[in-house]
């Protein structure tokens, strides 16, 4: 069978060395992903999931009762510490 003066056998020679020619496109174009973890990131590996961070219902209802009555006084201080560590780096 020949259009326009193809032949079956150029065709198909032809079909096969597009295919290769794409293969060879798909395999040499790999690119590796890359992953950067700040320092806060790293920093949080120290904290765990089996870490009790969790209040009992029983002290929050003495802090929200504080805090409505005016009469919550929170430890300056140790705030201000965290915050001057949280700036410098030091968490």
């Amino acid at each position: 069978m020949n259009i326009n003066g193809l032949g079956v056998n150029k065709v198909t020679s032809i079909y096969t060395e597009n295919s290769k020619k794409v293969t060879e496109k798909r395999t040499s174009e790999v690119k590796n992903d890359s992953v950067q973890i700040s320092s806060l990131g790293k920093s949080l590996n120290t904290y765990s999931l089996d870490d009790n961070f969790s209040m009992s219902a029983q002290n929050i209802e003495k802090l929200k009762a504080q805090v409505s009555n005016g009469t919550y006084k929170p430890d300056t201080s140790a705030i201000a510490s965290k915050m001057m560590n949280t700036l410098k780096g030091e968490i």
